[in-house]
């Protein structure tokens, strides 16, 4: 019974499938950077460093613990190489 004035924690997994922006030679697996930004991080572009997945090395993955009010919504944005949204499509 969790009311929308509750405060709740859990931990949120971010996984992005780097596959496209690595064909197209946006995204070096080698050099290239994936963070995440938003409310949770004041909206750090460098705080919440993804990390390449030991089972697929297309996956960039990272878990952080999100505390808010219970059935809210959090803001957030991919940052490629320090830039915002990068991504081509």
């Amino acid at each position: 019974n969790v009311t929308s004035g509750t405060t709740v924690s859990s931990d949120v997994t971010f996984q992005v499938n780097m596959s496209v922006q690595i064909e197209l030679g946006a995204f070096d697996p080698d050099t290239s950077t994936l963070n995440v930004a938003g409310e949770f991080n004041g909206w750090s572009t460098s705080d919440f460093v993804l990390a390449r997945s030991g089972t697929d090395p297309n996956l960039w993955v990272g878990t952080r613990t999100l505390t808010g009010a219970a059935g809210s919504s959090v803001l957030y944005k991919c940052v490629m190489n320090g830039t915002w949204e990068g991504f081509r499509e």
